[in-house]
Order: structure tokens, then sequence, then C-alpha cells
């Protein structure tokens, strides 16, 4: 893993973070970068999804993210 990933997993552990304590911040452009993440390279693909994850562990923020899927 390249320093730049690494910057890059731990700028979105942060998001994830804030996102979970603060569903205001979701909105269309934050789910559209989340799955656009889901096209890099491994290491980056997984990064992004334990963003996913951890911010769908808030139940209003899975509300959030699924009504930007239709």
């Amino acid at each position: 893993m390249t320093g730049n990933e690494e910057v890059k997993i731990v700028i979105l552990s942060a998001i994830a973070s804030w996102a979970v304590r603060s569903t205001d911040i979701i909105q269309e452009s934050l789910v559209s970068f989340l799955v656009s993440g889901l096209k890099e390279k491994e290491t980056l693909r997984k990064g992004f999804l334990r963003s996913l994850h951890a911010i769908c562990k808030n139940e209003d923020a899975i509300l959030k993210v699924t009504c930007y899927f239709h």
C-alpha cells in the first residue's frame, strides 16, 4: 500500500465516523463518492466498503444512503 492509499483510507474512516454521528452530511454527492470508490484497486475498494459498512450501522444513515439509489 502506498502512502497516498493510506491517507485515502484514513480520510474514508474519518468521513464514515462523522457520517455515523451526523447523518446530515450524507448527501447524494457523498453516496456517489463512496460508490465510485468501489471501482478502485483492491486495497482502496476495501476501505470504501468498510466506510459504507460503518455508516450503515446507523439506521438513520441507512435510510439516507438508500434514498439516493432510487
